[in-house]
């Protein structure tokens, strides 16, 4: 009896997992942060490659006003 009850211990103590379990939003939403963290930090540290490898495809950058490097990038 006694072996009954400390197998079903053992059973109980190691199958509860304590981890809280991330939602998708949750999990994209740190992807997201990670990518534009590491697109600014490569921004700052001067590192324009990595920088780049972290834009969209698609991505455009406007800069205004009226200085002549003021344009539309892609």
């Amino acid at each position: 009896m006694k072996n009954s009850l400390f197998i079903l211990l053992l059973i109980i103590l190691f199958s509860c997992d304590n981890r809280p379990v991330k939602s998708q939003k949750e999990i994209l939403t740190e992807t997201t942060k990670a990518t534009v963290l590491k697109a600014f930090n490569a921004q700052m540290a001067g590192e324009i490659e990595v920088m780049k490898s972290q834009l969209a495809e698609e991505f455009t950058f406007v800069l205004m006003g009226q200085l002549d490097i003021s344009k539309t990038y892609s």
